[in-house]
């Protein structure tokens, strides 16, 4: 049992040096630029040798630590705490206008996130966001913050006493607003990039995986619900399982919120792609290089989506043969059904699943294994049922064929 706990802690260990290191080989072959251009309130240039550091150099390995020494060197009324001041105290009481304009144009999705999103974590986040731009940090620095600090919260859950409980869920509720405050950066200052997008879903990734690490390690001389036999390592099989069927549920309602502002703006406010458009992107890089590997990589995610959805994906095929455009009445249907379904989405996110883990790691009696069935039996039902909606109306769209006319008509 002991020999189990320690292999399971130190894998865990080795994700917390791969989520803070990760930055090191992602830049070196992307040549993504890590100058964060950070400057004072005199715009004088703060240079760091490791900001400014060619491809491939070593020093980059100095990167995150220096990263967030100077984040916590800012730190101060003038910095974070006013804007903390500022944005919760106008922002949650008064929301002046300028505030609640920024927060809608650095939203992701319109008018559907989840309400916790919509009304604290965003604003907290922007509070976060702001000082990022004026800092200069770019987005993917904040992603990788984001990560630290979630594979930080998993690593202080695996310590098991009230304190670390109680960090390790501020360290994980730290990552979520900071996972927000990256897209808010990068909306707001046009950061966007390819390699970002995959940095983003791969942070997840690694505070997901500790998080699951965490209970396992937890629980692994906990009794067996009605027996005397400890979990041990049959654990684990349970929590991968899980891992599974959480990935599954995470690009479920990633595609669905999608395809709703897809169908929503027409076209014009999604991030919504396909197989095929992917293909030929690939196609188009050298054959040995990060970027090719990436598109592949993203290549067998959207393949995963599309996979689960073929009634969907007649409804788009019909739309790409008619140009690419969508017309007012396919719109209008499509959005009519879909705003009802889309908020269910939400469901399969990170607050509520969140909300459940941190309500079973502080009750008594050790009972946090049940976050496992909780993903198996109540969230993935959910998802099944959200793409069976979905599917019955693009069946019902594709039947009545409004792809035909203008798309203002």
């Amino acid at each position: 049992m002991t020999k189990t706990k320690k292999i399971l802690s130190a894998f865990l260990a080795v994700i917390m040096v791969l989520s803070i290191f990760s930055v090191i080989p992602l830049t070196a072959f992307a040549g993504t630029s890590v100058d964060l251009a950070c400057k004072t309130n005199d715009d004088r240039k703060i240079s760091f040798s490791v900001f400014a550091c060619r491809k491939g150099d070593f020093n980059r390995v100095l990167y995150p630590v220096l990263l967030v020494l100077y984040f916590l060197r800012q730190i101060g009324y003038n910095s974070i705490c006013g804007v903390l001041y500022r944005t919760l105290i106008t922002g949650v009481f008064k929301m002046p206008s300028t505030l609640k304009s920024e927060l809608e144009s650095a939203r992701k999705f319109k008018n559907i996130n989840d309400p916790i999103d919509t009304y604290i974590v965003d604003y907290i986040a922007m509070a976060f966001s702001k000082l990022f731009i004026k800092l200069g940090i770019i987005p993917n620095a904040v992603t990788i913050l984001s990560a630290i600090a979630g594979v930080c919260g998993g690593v202080m859950l695996c310590l098991n006493t009230r304190l670390f409980d109680m960090l390790g869920v501020a360290a994980v509720i730290l990552a979520a607003v900071f996972d927000a405050s990256d897209g808010q950066v990068a909306r707001l200052t046009k950061h966007y990039s390819n390699f970002g997008r995959t940095l983003d879903g791969f942070a997840d990734f690694l505070v997901y995986l500790s998080l699951y690490v965490a209970i396992c390690v937890r629980v692994l001389s906990v009794n067996i619900p009605f027996t005397k036999t400890p979990f041990g390592v049959y654990i684990i099989p349970i929590a991968l399982i899980a891992m599974l069927f959480f990935g599954a549920q995470a690009r479920t309602a990633d595609y669905f919120k999608n395809l709703h502002m897809f169908m929503a703006t027409k076209g014009r406010g999604s991030e919504l792609t396909n197989t095929a458009e992917i293909k030929n992107q690939i196609d188009g890089c050298e054959k040995v290089s990060f970027e090719r590997l990436r598109l592949t990589i993203y290549k067998t995610y959207t393949g995963m989506q599309e996979s689960k959805t073929p009634k969907v994906q007649k409804l788009l095929l019909k739309i790409r043969e008619n140009g690419n455009i969508i017309t007012e009445t396919l719109s209008a249907a499509f959005y009519k059904k879909s705003r009802k379904y889309v908020m269910s989405t939400n469901l399969l996110t990170f607050n509520l699943r969140t909300i459940v883990l941190f309500v079973l790691l502080l009750l008594p009696g050790h009972i946090e294994y049940l976050y496992f069935p909780f993903v198996i039996f109540i969230l993935e039902p959910a998802r099944l049922i959200i793409i069976h909606k979905y599917e019955k109306l693009a069946s019902a769209l594709t039947k009545q064929n409004l792809f035909f006319g203008t798309e203002g008509e």
